[in-house]
């Protein structure tokens, strides 16, 4: 809907042509078409998302109704995804593979992702496959909320930090940092769409709910890094490359090629690393991180050295405004912590993708924000 107000193209990007794990490459293709076993054991062929779920389909088959789930399905909260499948008879090397995939899309641990997320994610077919394909906005997909941002650019005010939230029945004061001094504005109502992780910084008074300050100093995120490689050349167009992107189980995960609208020959791999191998990255300086990932990036293509130019990268966990990448389900809070999230509190209203059924996303975090308004203007 915004991309055609904004006159934005959105065009198709299928998710992976390529395999990259344990040292083997395969091309999407043909492990498909040949059903190719993965170096995983207990994994299916011709397969590479999914491999869960032959080990908790009994408990998926359950879920009939998704606003009644049975008590041992809700029981399933108090687990972890990587305790839930030793439970169901998987082998180390599924919850290995894990890592790599839903995992690292929730950016975190196995040992840290609620089993009942993963659970209803699989009965209501949220969960990502290498069957799927997804959307990109012709341009990069920060065209959108730049287009918001030229929009509503007489509205907006730039650096000035919140320090400070106060509400009670008759309305609500804002205090921000302006030039060394603090500003207050009143206002009826007001919309949060600040991280969680960050809003746990702001003061706020009174406290909101118990239940909702809960869900505002525990919600789990997650680490997450991206690492932009130019390249003289775009060595992974060439026949008998694995791929233009690519799935691995290096610290770089997921491997894309990210200049494909752009002409000329140099080009631009993005790799999107998480959770573990986020954290550890993170804990690098700039240039040692370029260096672990020409290294990670030669083992899918041996050419990669001579073509290297130059590179740079983005830790969201560094970034003051975020500290962390998108939220996660953890363990235990995957039954009520979205209705907490959700939940207004008097005249504050709460929106951003960690309130959202489809969080993690920019549609989640437009849905959230349409949601949170609609909530208002009931009201008035």
């Amino acid at each position: 809907k915004y991309c055609k107000e904004f006159g934005l193209k959105v065009l198709t990007a299928k998710l992976y042509d390529g395999i990259f794990v344990r040292g083997k490459k395969f091309r999407m293709a043909d492990f498909k078409r040949d059903k190719m076993q993965l170096p995983f054991e207990g994994t299916s062929p011709g397969v590479l998302f999914g491999q869960e779920s032959p080990y908790v389909k009994r408990l998926v088959d359950m879920i009939q109704d998704p606003e009644k789930l049975p008590p041992e399905i809700l029981k399933l909260d108090n687990l972890s995804v990587a305790q839930l499948l030793i439970q169901q008879g998987a082998p180390q090397d599924v919850i290995a593979l894990y890592t790599y995939l839903n995992a690292t899309e929730e950016t975190a641990r196995p040992d840290e992702i609620s089993a009942l997320s993963m659970v209803r994610g699989l009965a209501h077919r949220f969960n990502f496959t290498e069957q799927q394909n997804e959307g990109r906005i012709f341009g990069g997909n920060d065209q959108l909320p730049k287009a918001f941002a030229r929009a509503l650019s007489d509205k907006v005010l730039y650096d000035r930090p919140v320090r400070k939230i106060a509400h009670n029945p008759d309305g609500v004061e804002v205090t921000f940092e302006e030039e060394g001094s603090f500003q207050t504005i009143s206002a009826p109502y007001l919309i949060i769409a600040i991280p969680f992780k960050v809003l746990r910084e702001i003061e706020i008074t009174p406290e909101f709910s118990a239940g909702k300050m809960k869900c505002i100093r525990t919600l789990s995120y997650g680490h997450v890094m991206k690492i932009a490689m130019q390249y003289k050349e775009r060595f992974w167009d060439r026949p008998g490359s694995v791929g233009q992107r690519v799935f691995t189980d290096t610290r770089l995960r997921r491997i894309y090629h990210t200049s494909i609208d752009q002409p000329g020959p140099r080009g631009i791999l993005l790799s999107f690393t998480s959770a573990e191998d986020a954290e550890k990255l993170g804990q690098l300086s700039e240039k040692e991180r370029l260096q672990v990932a020409l290294q990670e990036c030669s083992k899918v293509w041996e050419e990669a050295p001579q073509y290297w130019e130059s590179g740079v990268t983005k830790y969201w966990n560094d970034d003051p405004w975020i500290k962390g990448s998108y939220s996660f389900t953890g363990i235990g809070q995957n039954h009520d912590f979205l209705q907490l999230a959700q939940k207004p509190e008097g005249r504050v209203h709460f929106a951003g993708e960690h309130t959202s059924q489809f969080r993690a996303s920019m549609n989640g975090a437009i849905e959230s924000g349409v949601r949170a308004c609609e909530e208002i203007k009931k009201l008035v």
